[in-house]
């Protein structure tokens, strides 16, 4: 007799079984009794950690004093330098983690989504390479992911997915998987306590952590909870937080672990699959899991007994009515991590040669040459892609690659998403190879750019000009007339700062001076575009008014307004207040391949500026 309990594997990581064989008094014991994974191991309620983000040195502080109670929480690094290097060992050596927090700490929907899954992928590479440690986990710089376009948060949520994050201890729990639409089952949440970044508000971290335990229904999807998120405490501020971790240690019914170890036997938790056959009073159960290096993390896997009494297990410990299940043997993390150089050595393991090409437009090829004199065991490659190929990720396996001899594994695709918000900035990809060497796991990273694309059109990022500070009664109806000049008094071109590989939308004021953000004085943007073809388009923005040919327009709750533009020369002036929102202005839909409009990279007019402000640069 067989029966199974079927789960998924979402993010498609590779699978090994394991069987165990449990006695019972009888036959019919052996026949009614059922396993299933534990939400958490053991009898545990509660999964406790901490998040903390950017690569401070103001996390030694953090980590010493959560080592002191026994807190493991994981740090979000977005650089890896010597001295971080060193900071990051003793935040390992105590338990905790290191996590992805993007290379250049970017507000994510300011930018292209082929420049997004570059700041999390090579973020990942350095932090793995660097620190020899597996990094699964991500925090988003200023918990910013959404934009008027709902395909932005959807976009991170592939980039996410492609690189294989399976933790995100975000204030956006416990719906940020939905939001992202993650695959279900796939993405471990952790609710934020935040006791405050600088000096401890105790009042606002107890109501906060009352209010979740009350909250049975998100504990149930996501049985965690997190302190953080800022390594910037006064010195009062590190007492008191002390304070919070020696209140909250050693509850025995709560699991203090790293966000690697809660995603991870989450995932497994959540997607493992079960099978059984009877044998007079033994059931034999094979359980098919997931690879710890896919995991991040080798954590076992708790098993309830539930329908009969078990009298023993073989290949497993038995408690009680639980069964505790650690990994194989022959499977483990990688020890050793690196990244090829741009000649394709490694200095980590001066045996092997990799590259990473695209021969052809939708192939892909990773070329691995062992030139030492061991046979490299049990290859997996796996190749990473940025969120407009249909595979977010493509897996490759070879049992073993003998002295002098090379291979060459390849991945190939169907056609990309050709939306709009895809063609403009070049492509960047990744390649692993995890493989046993010497007697140990170990892995090799390698990338590569493709040339940026050759005449892309113009974009609201490029061309729009941000006029301030823009009195409040200044009729900008007026000046949303083609043609018209900006001779606005006290009034200039506001300096910004370049954003490199920016979303098709975004209006760019991020300011050199950043004082004018605390004026809180209002701006407004140009940009004047031709309709490609006759009929409305649809116009989305978050900016507090709107502004087209001379007419105000009145935008609907998700920031849309259909208009129909005059044939020939048309301008939008958007009005917002200069702070610290991120403001944008579709006229092109970002899911269509073709443009509605073409945007110029000029104004027409006269636009000499009178009585330059005194915010000049």
């Amino acid at each position: 007799m067989t029966a199974s309990a079927v789960f998924a594997n979402p993010l498609g990581f590779r699978e090994y079984e394991q069987q165990i064989t449990v006695s019972f008094p009888d036959a019919a014991a052996a026949t009614a009794a059922q396993l299933q994974p534990r939400p958490l191991p053991r009898r545990y309620t509660l999964h406790f950690s901490a998040r903390w983000d950017d690569s401070t040195l103001g996390h030694a502080r953090t980590n010493a004093v959560q080592a002191r109670h026994g807190i493991k929480g994981t740090f979000f690094f977005n650089s890896a330098n010597d001295d971080q290097v060193k900071l990051a060992q003793d935040i390992l050596a105590a338990g905790s983690t290191i996590g992805l927090h993007t290379v250049h700490h970017p507000n994510l929907s300011t930018l292209g989504p082929n420049r997004q899954f570059y700041e999390f992928m090579h973020n990942r590479i350095v932090l793995e390479s660097r620190l020899n440690t597996s990094v699964v986990t991500e925090a988003l710089p200023f918990c910013a992911y959404t934009s008027p376009e709902r395909y932005t948060q959807h976009d991170i949520g592939r980039v996410l997915q492609a690189i294989g994050v399976i933790g995100a201890p975000e204030p956006f729990y416990p719906n940020f998987g939905n939001n992202l639409d993650y695959p279900e089952k796939a993405l471990a949440e952790s609710f934020p306590l935040r006791p405050g970044d600088r000096d401890i508000n105790f009042d606002s971290f107890n109501k906060s952590f009352a209010g979740i335990l009350q909250n049975r229904q998100a504990l149930a999807a996501h049985p965690s909870v997190s302190v953080g998120i800022h390594s910037w405490h006064t010195p009062q501020g590190i007492k008191d937080l002390e304070t919070i971790y020696r209140d909250n240690a050693h509850n025995p019914d709560w699991w203090y672990a790293n966000h690697n170890d809660y995603g991870a036997y989450r995932y497994e938790a959540l997607n493992a699959r079960i099978s059984k056959r009877i044998a007079g009073n033994r059931a034999v159960f094979t359980i098919t899991r997931f690879r710890p290096e896919e995991l991040g993390a080798n954590v076992p896997l708790w098993l309830e007994v539930s329908g009969a009494k078990p009298n023993a297990v073989e290949q497993a410990t038995l408690h009680e009515d639980l069964i505790e299940l650690p990994h194989a043997d022959n499977v483990g993390l990688p020890e050793l991590y690196d990244v090829v150089k741009e000649d394709g050595s490694s200095a980590k393991f001066p045996f092997l040669n990799a590259a990473l090409t695209q021969p052809a437009s939708q192939q892909w090829s990773f070329k691995v040459t062992n030139n030492g004199t061991e046979t490299l065991q049990d290859l997996q490659a796996t190749f990473f892609f940025p969120p407009q190929w249909p595979q977010l990720s493509i897996r490759s396996d070879k049992a073993s690659l003998a002295p002098g001899e090379s291979a060459v594994f390849t991945a190939e695709q169907a056609e990309p998403n050709r939306a709009i918000r895809f063609q403009f900035q070049r492509a960047y990809y990744a390649a692993r190879l995890d493989f046993s060497a010497n007697g140990r796991r170990s892995r090799l990273y390698a990338d590569l750019f493709t040339p940026a694309p050759a005449n892309v059109p113009a974009r609201v990022s490029d061309c729009a000009l941000v006029f301030f500070p823009v009195p409040d009664d200044y009729d900008l109806a007026v000046l949303s007339i083609p043609g018209n000049a900006p001779n606005i008094p006290g009034v200039e071109v506001l300096a910004t700062n370049p954003v490199q590989d920016a979303a098709v939308g975004l209006i760019n004021t991020a300011v050199k001076d950043r004082k004018l953000r605390e004026l809180k004085k209002p701006f407004a943007a140009i940009v004047e575009f031709t309709p490609t073809t006759a009929g409305p388009i649809r116009l989305r923005s978050n900016a507090k008014a709107l502004f087209l040919n001379g007419q105000a327009l009145s935008k609907d709750k998700q920031g849309s307004v259909t208009v129909t533009p005059r044939d020939g020369l048309n301008r939008v002036v958007c009005r917002h207040e200069l702070g610290n929102s991120t403001i944008f202005l579709y006229l092109n839909d970002g899911n269509s391949e073709q443009p509605a409009v073409t945007i110029h990279p000029e104004l027409s007019g006269q636009l000499a500026m009178k009585n330059k402000s005194k915010f000049s640069k």
